[in-house]
């Protein structure tokens, strides 16, 4: 019961928004002027950009709200967030860079594709449907989708419950499949409901090995399958992503 009590903590710290007034004692509050998903980019010592999924690019005044402890005690910053911010002058449209101050952030769990899912048993029935999934997708080398799942205390998730694959890639096309491995427990798969954002980082080396066919030189149509409590079998709305 620990154990799971603990997976279930680390599943519920992503659902966190950290407000940075939290970290700054000389902030006279909070004032939120936009939001949006973004990618951190870091040198691993401290943040040099922050990409936003609508194409922007960002620079934080204070950045070093990204820099997070570990379990370890160790300074880790994220790869993904949802980053509420003020800016700090006036939006300039012939900069390049806007500049901001970052008042809140939700992290948002970073997974690697599951290359190995010949390992996993995905008959009917064998793994755990979705409660919801919302429309995916895809820039900066990273797909994001958002899930709602079922759990309990005997039933609780951990980031790799939640699996995605390649099924197959042709005419520039990679069909993914989603799934949440977990299996049933005493014929349930709970009924507390929690709903986040994922990221899955986009193999470039493997898929320019494993299927030499697809152009990565431009941009590729993606489509995922996944499985939906009451639906069965849903296609997602199709997308397409560029892999630099």
């Amino acid at each position: 019961m620990k154990k799971t009590s603990i997976l279930l903590t680390l599943a519920l710290s992503f659902l966190l928004i950290f407000t940075t007034s939290c970290f700054d004692s000389n902030s006279g509050g909070t004032s939120i002027d936009g939001g949006e998903f973004m990618t951190i980019v870091n040198n691993g010592l401290y943040v040099e950009d922050l990409l936003g999924d609508s194409g922007n690019r960002y620079s934080a005044i204070n950045s070093e709200v990204l820099q997070l402890k570990n379990e370890a005690g160790e300074t880790v910053i994220p790869e993904r967030a949802i980053i509420y911010f003020s800016y700090v002058d006036e939006v300039q449209k012939t900069r390049k860079t806007t500049q901001i101050k970052i008042e809140q952030f939700q992290l948002i769990p970073v997974l690697d594709f599951n290359l190995k899912s010949d390992t996993l048993d995905l008959n009917e029935g064998d793994f755990t449907p979705f409660a919801d999934v919302v429309k995916p997708w895809g820039i900066h080398n990273y797909i994001t989708v958002g899930v709602s799942f079922y759990y309990d205390n005997i039933n609780a998730p951990v980031m790799k419950d939640f699996s995605l694959f390649i099924e197959e890639a042709k005419d520039n096309t990679l069909d993914l499949r989603l799934v949440d491995t977990r299996k049933e427990v005493n014929g349930s798969i709970g009924s507390n409901q929690l709903s986040m954002n994922l990221s899955y980082r986009v193999p470039r080396e493997y898929l320019m090995t494993k299927y030499p066919d697809l152009d990565l030189s431009d941009s590729i149509s993606v489509k995922i399958k996944t499985n939906k409590l009451g639906e069965g079998d849903k296609d997602l709305p199709e997308f397409k992503i560029k892999i630099d």
